[in-house]
């Protein structure tokens, strides 16, 4: 089932998003590329398979900020899984080389029952491990097996785990927007969420114009890709700064796409009421704003974006 990532889960957004965009093979594909080119260049994309998690157990199951695809190279290379993890927090979770040595023993135990089963040859496939951490502060902690050790002189002793990391927090934007991977161009947005409103409304501006440039061929990519940054403004920037930024979109999508954008901002203008209820009783907390001061920027934000665009 489709996951509707522009609904109000304000915090979780960044994992949803990014686990909608990265369930598409291609997508899949070019974060591998923005990580290890080589790697990528050796993935055929066409035989790019996501598989179930049935091999975790439950209590990783329900965190759903994992993704497992079986990626064939030729046939005479044989194939690997890769294992990717999606990670938004305040704090970062030191634990994290143990949670991918877990999940990468587990898949590997399920493969030697079945293969000792199928009386197959004993070997195991790769597993390329790869974290995604999209956090507003740099990942600090160990990213490997020996940096949680007591006793580092015994570090050798650890089995040796090297994780592919995309730490956006340490980034250089204007690297990804260099990048010739579309992924990228929409990270450098995300990158930028918590900048001054002209910053991230030109960061918008700029990606969203690199990513129109996707050819008719690449269409899913491009309503993907241009669904995240409608939801990127909508989820993470205050609701006065909506049709300013929706219309700096607009002004870098073709004509001829324009109509499927209008869609898309139609879907998020239908949950605005309660993007805004979520805000509103977030910031009346803090600053006392009464009932009916809302209610009337509500009807005021609903106009602003039935006419943007």
């Amino acid at each position: 089932m489709e996951e509707r990532w522009y609904e109000p889960f304000i915090r979780q957004f960044p994992d949803r998003a990014m686990r909608v965009l990265l369930g598409e093979p291609a997508l899949f594909v070019q974060l591998v590329a923005v990580l290890d080119p080589e790697l990528a260049r050796r993935i055929d994309p066409v035989r790019l398979v996501r598989l179930e998690r049935t091999f975790l157990d439950e209590a990783y199951r329900e965190r759903e900020t994992d993704l497992l695809y079986r990626a064939p190279f030729t046939e005479e290379e044989g194939e690997l899984w890769i294992y990717c993890l999606l990670e938004h927090q305040s704090t970062v979770d030191p634990w994290m080389p143990l949670r991918f040595l877990h999940a990468m023993t587990s898949l590997w135990e399920e493969e030697r029952r079945r293969r000792q089963t199928e009386k197959e040859e004993v070997r195991l496939t790769p597993i390329v491990p790869i974290l995604v951490y999209t956090g507003g502060e740099p990942w600090d902690a160990p990213a490997d097996l020996q940096g949680l050790l007591g006793a580092p002189f015994l570090a050798d002793f650890a089995p040796r785990l090297d994780i592919l990391r995309l730490d956006l927090a340490r980034t250089n934007p204007a690297d990804l927007e260099r990048s010739e991977v579309p992924l990228a161009w929409v990270l450098g947005a995300l990158r930028e969420e918590k900048a001054d409103p002209g910053s991230f409304a030109a960061a918008l501006e700029r990606n969203a114009e690199k990513v129109d440039g996707l050819p008719e061929e690449r269409i899913v990519e491009w309503r993907l890709l241009v669904r995240f940054l409608l939801a990127l403004v909508y989820q993470r920037r205050p609701l006065d700064e909506h049709r300013g930024l929706f219309e700096s979109l607009g002004r870098r999508i073709k004509s001829r796409r324009r109509s499927e954008v209008e869609e898309m901002e139609g879907t998020l203008g239908r949950t605005l009421p309660e993007r805004a209820h979520q805000e509103g009783y977030e910031k009346g907390i803090e600053k006392g704003i009464e009932k009916g001061m809302l209610e009337g920027n509500l009807e005021a934000l609903r106009t602003l974006l039935r006419a943007s665009i």
